[in-house]
């Protein structure tokens, strides 16, 4: 299970995802609920045989801001 609410506090610095192509006739996303874009810089990405995606983002927030707020709570 993945809890969106804590990519807007800037408690994530890195997201792994996996993409599996296939076609749906209804869109799916974990991101629907937020509220502004946030700023990835894109590390790496691999293929596996089955088709399946692995890309491997950064978030480009300050990691110091995280640690504050992390101490805050």
């Amino acid at each position: 299970m993945f809890d969106a609410s804590l990519i807007p506090e800037t408690l994530i610095d890195e997201f792994h995802l996996l993409v599996n192509p296939l076609i749906m006739r209804k869109e799916k996303t974990i991101f629907k609920d937020l509220k502004e874009n946030q700023k990835l810089v894109f590390i790496e990405s691999k293929v596996f045989d089955n088709g399946l995606l692995s890309p491997h983002y950064r978030a480009s927030s300050n990691i110091a801001q995280n640690i504050s707020k992390l101490k805050k709570i």
